[in-house]
């Protein structure tokens, strides 16, 4: 395990894609990487996938995306936030920009804290397509949630 500080233009870089995906302000002073995760204030708020950076659940916490969000009722919150995947019939709301294969951030319906990041399986428009009761199908990929091996890594030390 390595660990080193990112330089000016990286950090600045990070930032700038994170704030841009996620559609929130990120000012971090000082940010560490090691290996596949991004700390600032001890805590990890970004970790890469497929290469890429997404705020973990954590940053979240921290940064309050706007963007590419997709909000859960209440009866999914339970198993969405122990792990599983996300299922059609749970969606509340999506944002109308998410793709197949983005990386979404997704939040309970009551308080609108994330309680997971996913793998978008299909575009919003598919998620929140026809009644509620119709819908079928699992449509994001669990990729990081509450008590994952992630989260326990990112608590403050």
């Amino acid at each position: 395990m390595s660990r080193h500080a990112l330089r000016k233009k990286e950090r600045a870089d990070l930032l700038g894609y994170l704030g841009s995906y996620s559609g929130t302000e990120i000012d971090e002073e000082r940010v560490d990487i090691v290996d596949d995760s991004f700390l600032a204030n001890g805590e990890i708020f970004a970790f890469l996938v497929d290469g890429k950076p997404y705020l973990t659940i954590r940053g979240t916490i921290r940064h309050r995306p706007t963007r590419k969000l997709v909000v859960v009722d209440e009866g999914a919150v339970r198993f969405v936030s122990g792990g599983a995947d996300v299922m059609a019939p749970g969606i509340v709301e999506a944002d109308e920009s998410i793709r197949a294969g983005d990386v979404v951030y997704i939040a309970d319906e009551k308080n609108r804290r994330i309680i997971a990041v996913g793998r978008a399986l299909v575009d919003a428009e598919k998620m929140l397509e026809g009644r509620k009761d119709e819908r079928k199908g699992k449509v994001i990929k669990s990729l990081h949630w509450v008590g994952d091996s992630v989260w326990r890594a990112s608590s403050p030390q």
